[in-house]
């Protein structure tokens, strides 16, 4: 699958400031995962149990680039 992400490798706003992914270089990435839901969904200040999986693995963004991407694009 080839898939089109644009404006997803930048964020933030003009009081905090903005974070951009380099693609040229390997970018480390966070996640965290848990099956137990917070006790109230519809309050944002609800607790929740810890997590059961965490990680931070780095990826080379360059393998995934399609040098010929907006030739594939014209095709469709």
């Amino acid at each position: 699958m080839t898939a089109l992400c644009k404006g997803c490798t930048k964020w933030g706003d003009d009081d905090i400031g903005f974070t951009e992914l380099d693609p040229t270089v390997d970018v480390p990435f966070g996640f965290a995962f848990s099956n137990n839901h917070v006790d109230d969904p519809t309050n944002v200040e609800s607790p929740f149990g810890i997590h059961e999986s965490i990680g931070h693995p780095i990826y080379d963004l360059q393998v995934a680039k399609n040098d010929d991407f907006e030739a594939k694009i014209a095709k469709l």
